[in-house]
C-alpha cells in the first residue's frame, strides 16, 4: 500500500515515516530523524532500476532456521496479484554474495537456511546464472558446517529434470517442496494467468517423487477464485 500510495499513508495519524519496497534497511535511521525534526518524512522510492537489496540478519536470536532473499520481483501478471506492480522487475542476488551470507548464517549458528524470492522462479532471469546455481552455491557453502538448505515456494514449471538431479547429489538439501497449486481446475488456472495446468503440475511432483521418494509437499490453494463454479471447486478438491 505504501509503494503504490504513499499519500494516503501519511495521512494516517501518528505516521512518521513510509517506505516502499526499497530502502527498508534506512526504517530506523528515517524514524530517529523524524523524531529528532519533528517531521514526516516520504521515503518511497520508484522501482524502475532498483537494486537487489542485500539484507542480513546479524543475531541468531534463539531460532535454528534462517531465512535468505536470493531474489527480488516479478514479471508475471496473474489476474489476482499485484505484485508486480509494487515490488518492480526481477533482481538476483549473486551466487559470490550467496556463498558469503550462507557462510556467515552458519558461523552465527543458523542449522537450516530457506533459500526465498518474491517469484523464486525468476532467480537469474536478469543474470547468467540460475536457480540451480544458487541451490549449488547455497549447499556447498553450508555442507561444511553441517547446516542443510530449503528452497522457498515453487511453481511447478521450474522442476525439470536437471534441478532434481542437481539437487538430489547433496545430502544437506532438505526435501521438502513447496509447490503453488492455486487451483485444481484449468479453467480456473487459465483464468488467474498461472501460466502452468494441473497435468504440469503432476508431472512435477512425479519427477520429484522419482528422485525423492519420501519427498514432502506443501502448496497454496485460493477457493471461492471470481466466477469459480461448485464443479471447478469440486475439480481443485478432487486433484489435491
Amino acid at each position: 500500500l505504501a509503494q503504490r500510495d504513499a499519500q494516503t499513508v501519511a495521512q494516517i495519524p501518528g505516521v512518521r515515516v513510509v517506505l516502499g519496497t526499497q530502502a527498508r534497511e534506512q526504517a530506523v535511521a528515517l524514524l530517529e530523524q523524524a523524531l529528532r525534526e519533528d517531521s514526516l518524512i516520504l521515503a518511497v522510492k520508484t522501482l524502475a532500476h532498483a537494486p537487489f537489496e542485500e539484507s542480513k540478519i546479524d543475531a541468531i536470536d534463539g531460532h535454528t532456521r534462517a531465512v535468505l532473499k536470493i531474489q527480488e520481483g516479478c514479471e508475471n501478471r496473474c489476474t489476482y496479484c499485484v505484485i508486480p506492480q509494487v515490488r518492480g522487475p526481477v533482481r538476483s542476488r549473486t551466487l559470490a554474495s550467496i556463498r558469503s551470507e550462507i557462510e556467515r548464517l552458519c558461523s552465527a549458528g543458523f542449522l537450516e537456511i530457506v533459500l526465498t524470492g518474491i517469484h523464486l522462479n525468476s532467480y537469474g532471469k536478469d543474470t547468467d546464472a540460475s536457480l540451480a546455481q544458487a541451490a549449488v552455491a547455497a549447499l556447498e557453502a553450508a555442507k561444511p558446517f553441517g547446516a542443510r538448505i530449503r528452497l522457498g515456494s515453487l511453481e511447478p514449471t521450474v522442476h525439470d529434470e536437471t534441478l532434481a538431479q542437481t539437487l538430489r547429489a547433496y545430502d544437506n538439501f532438505c526435501p521438502q517442496f513447496h509447490l503453488a497449486l492455486q487451483s485444481g481446475s484449468d479453467s480456473v488456472l487459465r483464468r488467474m494467468k498461472r501460466g502452468y495446468n494441473t497435468r504440469q503440475f503432476w508431472e512435477a511432483v512425479c519427477r520429484i517423487r522419482a528422485a525423492w521418494p519420501n519427498a514432502a509437499f506443501t502448496t497454496d490453494v485460493i477457493v471461492g477464485f471470481p466466477g469459480e463454479t461448485e464443479e471447478e471447486f469440486s475439480q481443485t478438491l478432487a486433484f489435491c
